[in-house]
């Protein structure tokens, strides 16, 4: 039941205009792979834990969205994963709670996982560095 709860939420964040709005687009990994987060999901909770529902579009066609003068924030590629996820600012770690993957018509459930060390150079990296900038930490 959560799963499907889950499905309904991302299927409906990631489709709809009105919703694609919600998402602030962070930045590119590289030439096709872009990353964003939801402002209104953003908390911090004790210390520099930040949690968010955050999306990563992999294969997006920038070229022909720059030709359309289609916004960033609209950015849809061949595969879309959104999480929630919680990212430690001071120590570079990252946890998934929930999640999807959409590939074209497959669809995995993201698994909750352990805190994990964020790989530097790795879209990892770059999420967690634009994530922690939107707010400040406490210390």
């Amino acid at each position: 039941m959560k799963k499907t709860s889950v499905l309904a939420a991302l299927v409906i964040m990631t489709a709809s205009t009105a919703m694609a709005q919600q998402w602030k687009y962070l930045g590119d990994y590289d030439v096709s792979t872009r990353f964003f987060y939801n402002p209104k999901t953003l908390s911090v909770s004790t210390g520099s834990i930040v949690t968010a529902w955050t999306r990563i579009e992999y294969n997006v066609d920038s070229t022909a969205m720059a030709k359309e003068k289609i916004s960033s924030n609209m950015s849809k590629g061949t595969k879309t994963v959104a999480a929630y996820e919680e990212f430690d600012c001071v120590n570079k770690k990252k946890r998934t709670i929930t999640g999807m993957s959409i590939e074209k018509v497959k669809k995995a459930d993201l698994d909750k996982t352990d805190w994990l060390e964020v790989a530097k150079g790795s879209v990892d990296e770059k999420l967690l560095i634009s994530i922690c900038r939107e707010i400040k930490p406490q210390k």
